[in-house]
């Protein structure tokens, strides 16, 4: 499971006021700015200046950033579940050449596309109910994102922490993006159809039988 540094505090947010910043990034974006500013006027009156500052300077999330911190507040355990199967994805690809571990791998992508879909899906509808364009860039910065969180670890911290300012874009897939596409499965062959020459040949001969059945059936009641 990925191991989140409190890289918030390291910068200077005292521990005890945590919450309050995990509050500004989970407010409805338009309320971030002067809630943010009360905030560090409120630190600046308790004499923690340090603090103050510090909170001050916090962005105002992008509307891209705001959904996927939503999202993570929405969907926890499948964000959770999406930052595993990363860590897995670059596990498995170090050990490659481990018996099983190509189909593993392959494993752990379709999880990680499907688990990216699905909260994909769950941004939008929390854009829409927070007054915002769900439009198709959005949707796509998202998504982009959450891939890039594969690849940097600093993002996915933001993103585990609900903590994400800016939209990010994952460039490649790093060390995944050279490894080959797994090798398709051949398609069942489906047996040979009968030779229509010899269908033919056999029809004709039917009809030649029925035809010689009819005449000795007529010829018999012509004797009898």
């Amino acid at each position: 499971m990925l191991r989140v540094r409190h890289a918030w505090h390291a910068v200077g947010v005292p521990e005890a006021h945590s919450a309050d910043v995990d509050r500004l990034y989970a407010l409805p974006l338009e309320e971030f700015t002067q809630e943010r500013d009360e905030l560090a006027k409120r630190l600046r009156k308790e004499g923690d200046r340090d603090g103050a500052a510090v909170v001050k300077a916090l962005k105002k999330p992008s509307v891209a950033a705001w959904a996927v911190n939503q999202v993570r507040r929405d969907r926890p355990e499948d964000v959770r579940r999406l930052l595993d199967v990363t860590e897995e994805l670059h596990r498995v690809y170090k050990g490659l050449s481990a018996a099983g571990a190509r189909e593993r791998l392959a494993e752990a992508a379709d999880m990680q596309r499907d688990l990216i879909r699905s909260l994909v899906r769950c941004g939008e509808q929390l854009l829409e109910a927070g007054g915002h364009s769900a439009s198709e860039q959005t949707l796509g910065k998202i998504a982009d994102t959450l891939r890039a969180a594969a690849l940097d670890e600093d993002l996915r911290e933001q993103v585990s922490a609900g903590r994400v300012v800016k939209e990010q874009h994952a460039a490649g897939l790093g060390p995944l993006e050279t490894l080959p596409a797994p090798a398709k499965k051949p398609k069942a062959r489906k047996p040979p159809g009968p030779d229509p020459k010899k269908v033919a040949e056999a029809e004709r001969a039917l009809e030649a039988a029925r035809r010689q059945l009819e005449e000795a059936e007529r010829h018999r009641r012509e004797l009898g």
